[in-house]
């Protein structure tokens, strides 16, 4: 026989009742934790995939931009299919507290992952439509563009940085769609005094736009292999490539050597289908070529 005082029985159901819920909040802690820590070792996997493996099975996500919002949710889709599997090795009729956990936990992930990627495209869309209709342009530079000859700069954005890394004094980035070039932004380094360097700075960069948006592939391998040997003859160059950090371990950049040749080699040290390129879009009159 039970000889057990009911009151003190009324007075542990509380306390049973607290000592429940603390276990359930750290149970749905830990559950959320779990499952947060499996689709970051899923994004992280993918990520050295796309890294380690050329991006051999998701070609069209890169890992140095916004697309990068693509990859979480390409994980978080990978992490949900282990969710699945999961959910069906313990069988329907357990539903584990866990596992009702992570089907929310990605619910919310991919939810988040959507509204990144929909933003991004929004953003992207934008940047494209300023890109390709209204670049900026600072009217200094311009002017030196004009200089040079510079005719296709409609979808080219001019302007100044204060710094960049490994010495440069100017950089050129396109923007693709797919195959399909869009725009390119052209930098130069902060504002100088010698007109004459800034204008061989502007030429340069600008040849890099003329490489990425008008030259074709025929052009490109024609060009690439004259100016490949035009190089291998010229100690002057090679020295000037290599202190200017182009050319790593003999690999050569060929829209570097178009680039350089055009604004920096004398017409003796070029072949007559070289210049006629050079010549066809910018005026190497105006530069200052020292050698």
């Amino acid at each position: 026989m039970n000889n057990m005082n009911p009151e003190i029985v009324i007075e542990q159901i509380p306390e049973i009742t607290k000592k429940r819920k603390v276990l359930l909040i750290i149970k749905t802690f830990f559950s959320i934790v779990f499952w947060l820590l499996i689709w970051l070792i899923a994004v992280i996997a993918l990520w050295g995939l796309m890294v380690f493996w050329g991006q051999s099975i998701f070609p069209n996500v890169k890992t140095n931009d916004g697309n990068a919002v693509i990859l979480l949710l390409v994980s978080t889709i990978w992490v949900y299919l282990f969710y699945l599997a999961v959910h069906s090795f313990f069988g329907r009729k357990t539903q584990k507290s866990f596992i009702k956990i992570g089907r929310k936990v990605l619910f919310v992930v991919i939810l988040f992952a959507l509204v990144g990627v929909s933003a991004f495209g929004v953003v992207r869309i934008y940047m494209i439509y300023m890109g390709t209709h209204n670049p900026y342009q600072d009217q200094q530079l311009l002017s030196y563009a004009h200089e040079v000859g510079a005719k296709y700069i409609n979808d080219l954005g001019m302007e100044y940085a204060d710094h960049f890394e490994n010495n440069q004094v100017g950089q050129y980035d396109s923007s693709y769609m797919g195959d399909t070039f869009l725009y390119g932004e052209m930098k130069i380094l902060t504002r100088q005094n010698d007109a004459a360097q800034v204008r061989a700075y502007v030429a340069h960069e600008y040849l890099h736009h003329i490489w990425d948006s008008k030259l074709d592939d025929s052009t490109k391998d024609k060009l690439t292999s004259q100016l490949i040997n035009s190089y291998s003859n010229d100690r002057y160059m090679q020295d000037r490539l290599t202190t200017a950090g182009y050319v790593d371990e003999d690999i050569l950049i060929p829209s570097e050597l178009f680039s350089f040749y055009c604004t920096e080699a004398p017409d003796d040290y070029m072949t007559q289908y070289e210049l006629d390129i050079c010549n066809k879009y910018i005026d190497r009159r105006v530069l200052v070529i020292e050698r």
